[in-house]
Parts: C-alpha cells; structure tokens; sequence
C-alpha cells in the first residue's frame, strides 16, 4: 500500500488548493479510504444504499 499513497500523494499535489479529492488524500483519510482492502467484506461505494435512499 505505500507505494500506492506515494503515488496518490503525488498526484494530489497536482491538484487545485480546496480540492476534494486532495483533502481526502490526506493521511488522516488513507485509512479511511483504504479499509475496504483489508476487510474484504466492505464495499468500496455506496450505491445500495443511495438507491434505497432516493425517492
């Protein structure tokens, strides 16, 4: 995994102040954003429920 955050981290960087996607980079995010890796029973989105959701 580290070298794909050295890869994303660099990539962030590239990106516009404020942006969303950098902030999630973040290191206090990563592991947010990585957890689905390590419990294989954790979906990556959120789509079942969304749908649920909508009207």
């Amino acid at each position: 995994m580290a070298p794909l955050k050295m890869i994303v981290a660099g990539q962030a960087s590239l990106d516009s102040p404020g942006c969303k996607i950098a902030e999630a980079i973040d290191y206090s995010a990563w592991k947010a954003l990585t957890r689905h890796i390590d419990d294989g029973g954790m979906v990556a989105d959120n789509n079942l429920i969304e749908r649920q959701i909508k009207p």
